[in-house]
């Protein structure tokens, strides 16, 4: 029994890899981005913000450092969060003493006697569930504020028409 479940487990590892690897690919590619933008505009400062000394359009040009800075963050923070993700089957390869205890007492007549099995699954799955949508809040924050900041450049370098 013990050996189905680990293959149940192997098998979802295997159906979510291409999914993190392409979204660990995104946010790292959303990354490389920020920076460039952000080295090549401060680079190039004075011919962006211009030889008026307007206020308002170096704040803008300052906003849109930080939207990209900000986006760099929350990329990071959902490569790091999704490490966790790809450990599945070790914790359930961790668990594999509890698991097989937690089965061998399970009685399909008593019908709570598959309540330890519950315990020991949700122990496995809730880090794995939380590591998931905390990651995906913090890659959509990511690509909130690269947009925003790509919106900011944007409006800065248009007055230059």
């Amino acid at each position: 029994m013990y050996e189905d479940m680990d293959k149940r487990a192997a098998d979802l590892s295997l159906m979510v890899a291409g999914f993190l690897v392409a979204r660990d690919d995104f946010a790292r590619t959303l990354i490389s981005i920020s920076a460039g933008v952000i080295a090549l505009t401060v680079a190039f400062v004075k011919p962006v913000s211009g030889p008026q000394r307007v206020a308002f359009w170096n704040y803008l040009l300052f906003t849109s450092w930080l939207c990209f800075l900000s986006a760099s963050g929350f990329c990071l923070t959902s490569l790091w969060l999704s490490k966790d993700l790809r450990l599945l089957r070790f914790r359930f390869f961790q668990q594999r003493h509890d698991v097989n205890s937690a089965l061998s007492k399970i009685d399909p007549t008593v019908r709570d006697s598959q309540r330890a099995m519950d315990e020991i699954v949700e122990r496995i799955f809730k880090p794995f569930y939380r590591a998931e949508r905390w990651s995906n809040r913090c890659l959509n924050s990511g690509i909130v504020f690269f947009v925003l900041g790509l919106v900011f450049l944007l409006i800065t370098g248009w007055r230059q028409f």
